[in-house]
């Protein structure tokens, strides 16, 4: 009996000591510790490329210009004018879609009449009087060489036309698909050498790329070249054209994760 006492007794010390915590555990603070994260170390770099691209397109401006005292005329003859030189361009190769008018106009205009000026000192000078009546009538036509090897003959071709001016060539490059994936490449090793060189004695190193992202316009920047500018008609000669090229840049901004 004794010992059946002394076991209950010992059961309801238990049973309250847990009854004791329970409630205490409600008003006392249980302090488990804290997690906290470190902030990752990083570095922030930019990265560039730049690289020739050799020109693939040539575009020129032609102009047919005529005046005439009938208004009909005018416009009769530079549609003639032009409807032929697009025929010879058509002939050479130049697509449909290579061809585009840029701009057609039609005013009327007076030519000043030369006079004799005869005046004594004490007389200024008569106003010019305003001569016949005149209408000028042009043509624009914008053409786009695809094939740059035919840059001078296309030249010579409209200088000797019945256009009045020829404006060009103008080059630009198209596709430049292949370059720019060299130059990404190369402006991210480019980025990688700098993060590099900036942890060179730091005891860091890089450990992984957190982002990429390409900056700037990617401008091109022709470099000089042949041609250009205004050509009269009626050349006897072949027209000197070299296409030259354009530099392409690339640049990239890449933050590296770092670590010991």
């Amino acid at each position: 009996m004794p010992t059946n006492l002394s076991f209950l007794q010992k059961t309801m010390l238990i049973v309250a000591a847990l009854v004791l915590i329970i409630f205490t555990s409600q008003w006392l603070p249980i302090n488990w510790g804290s997690l906290e994260l470190a902030p990752t170390a990083t570095v922030t770099v930019t990265g560039q490329a730049d690289g020739q691209q050799i020109n693939q397109i040539a575009s020129f401006t032609a102009s047919v210009m005529v005046s005439d005292a009938d208004k009909e005329i005018a416009t009769q003859t530079v549609n003639k004018q032009m409807e032929q030189l697009i025929t010879q361009l058509k002939e050479f190769g130049i697509a449909d879609k290579d061809l585009r008018t840029d701009q057609i106009s039609v005013y009327e205009y007076k030519e000043p009449e030369p006079e004799i000026l005869l005046f004594q000192d004490s007389m200024p000078p008569s106003p010019p009087r305003d001569g016949q009546p005149m209408w000028q009538a042009s043509n624009t036509i914008h053409v786009t060489l695809r094939d740059i090897s035919k840059a001078s003959e296309l030249a010579t071709l409209l200088t000797n036309s019945g256009a009045t001016d020829v404006y060009g060539p103008n080059f630009t490059v198209d596709d430049t698909t292949d370059l720019d994936h060299q130059l990404l490449t190369e402006a991210m090793e480019d980025a990688r050498t700098k993060a590099e060189l900036l942890l060179a004695g730091t005891n860091q190193k890089i450990k992984k790329v957190i982002s990429i992202s390409e900056t700037g316009d990617n401008s091109y920047f022709a470099l000089p070249m042949a041609g250009g500018g205004v050509m009269r008609a009626d050349s006897s000669i072949d027209v000197p054209i070299e296409p030259g090229s354009q530099t392409i840049y690339k640049s990239i901004v890449v933050i590296f994760e770092i670590g010991r």
